[in-house]
C-alpha cells in the first residue's frame, strides 16, 4: 500500500502548482489577468464518496465534468496536520516536520516556504477559512496567509457547519475587490466525526431514530457517544457502523450542496470563469474496512485515497 502511494505522494500540491504557476511567468504584450484560486478541502472525505451510484456529490460531479478528475490521488498522511502541511508546502511530512503524536504535536518547520507566501509574492490577496485546531497559527500551516478566519473545534464549542463556512467564503469574496486576484483556502469540517447531518439529509440517509423515540441530534450524534466508543464503553457492531456510514454520507451530501451554493454564487458574481477551483480532502475515514474506525491509524486506501478535482 505504501509503495503504491509513493509515486503519487506529491500529487495534490503539484497539481495546484502546475495549474497556477504558468500564469505567473507567461509572457505576453497584453497579459491576461491573473486567475483567482479557490482551493477547497473537505475534511475526512474518502475518494469513493465522489461520484458513483450513491449520488452524494452532484455539485462536485458537475465541477469535475468541467475540469479534470484524478482517480489516483493519495494524501501524504491519514490525519490532518501532516496532510495539510504537505498540501501547502509540496513536501513530505518528514521534510516539513509537521505532525507528531497525541500530546506531542510538532509544528511546521520555520524555514519551509508555503503556498500562500508564494501567492502573496505574486501579487495575490490570501485568506484561509478553516475549521480545525491543527490549522491554528501555532502549528505553522496557515502562518503565511494575509488573513485567517478560524473556528477551532473543541469539546465545548460547536464547529462551524458547511452553511456557515460557505457564508464566510461569500462574505470574503464579496468584499475582495478586483485590484488583486485572490487565493482562498477553504476548509469544510462536516464529514468528520461526529456524524450529525442536518435535515433533510439526515432523513434521506438514516431515516430511523438513533434510539427509541429519538429525533434529530440524539445520542448517536453526540461527542459523548463518540468518546464512550473510543474508551471501549460501547461496542462496534455492524449495525452501528452501518448507521455511522449512512450519517457520514448525509454529511457528505450536505457539504456538497453547500459547495454547490458557493460555486453558483461565484458564477453569479462573474468570478467563476477566471477562477481556478481545486477540490480535495486531507484524508479519508474507515468504517471497519480493515477492522478499525475513524482515521489516523493506517495507510489503507480508505484513509489516504482522496478525491482530487
Amino acid at each position: 500500500m505504501i509503495e503504491k502511494s509513493r509515486p503519487r505522494s506529491r500529487a495534490l500540491a503539484c497539481f495546484v502548482w502546475a495549474c497556477v504557476l504558468p500564469f505567473f511567468w507567461a509572457c505576453s504584450k497584453a497579459p491576461k489577468p491573473k486567475p483567482n484560486v479557490l482551493w477547497i478541502v473537505v475534511d475526512t472525505m474518502r475518494a469513493d464518496r465522489l461520484g458513483g451510484e450513491r449520488g452524494l456529490t452532484p455539485y462536485l460531479d458537475r465541477l469535475g465534468s468541467r475540469g479534470v478528475v484524478f482517480e489516483s490521488a493519495y494524501s501524504h498522511a491519514p490525519w490532518t496536520l501532516p496532510s495539510m502541511a504537505s498540501m501547502l508546502t509540496s513536501l513530505h511530512p518528514k521534510e516539513h516536520g509537521a505532525g507528531g503524536r497525541l500530546g506531542s504535536f510538532q509544528a511546521l518547520r520555520k524555514d519551509v516556504s508555503t503556498a500562500p507566501a508564494v501567492f502573496a509574492r505574486a501579487g495575490y490577496q490570501t485568506r484561509a477559512i478553516v475549521n480545525v485546531e491543527f490549522l491554528k497559527e501555532k502549528y505553522g500551516v496557515t502562518r503565511d496567509f494575509e488573513s485567517l478566519d478560524l473556528v477551532a473545534f473543541n469539546n465545548n464549542v460547536e464547529v462551524r457547519n458547511a452553511e456557515a463556512t460557505s457564508a464566510a467564503a461569500l462574505e470574503f469574496l464579496e468584499g475582495a475587490g478586483t485590484e488583486k486576484p485572490f487565493f482562498l483556502f477553504l476548509h469544510y469540517f462536516d464529514p468528520h466525526a461526529v456524524y450529525d447531518p442536518p435535515q433533510p439529509f439526515r432523513r434521506r440517509f438514516a431515516a430511523q431514530p438513533d434510539r427509541e423515540g429519538g429525533e434529530g441530534r440524539t445520542l448517536f450524534g453526540t461527542r459523548e457517544h463518540m468518546m464512550a466508543l473510543r474508551q471501549g464503553q460501547l461496542q462496534l457492531t455492524p449495525e452501528w457502523i452501518g448507521r455511522a456510514a449512512r450519517l457520514y454520507d448525509g454529511e457528505m451530501a450536505y457539504t456538497d450542496a453547500e459547495i454547490g451554493r458557493l460555486l453558483d454564487r461565484l458564477g453569479d458574481m462573474g468570478l467563476l470563469e477566471n477562477t481556478i477551483v481545486v477540490f480535495t480532502s486531507d484524508h479519508g475515514e474507515e468504517f471497519l474496512d480493515h477492522g478499525n474506525f475513524e482515521h489516523g491509524h493506517t495507510v489503507f486506501d480508505e484513509l489516504i485515497h482522496v478525491p482530487l478535482v
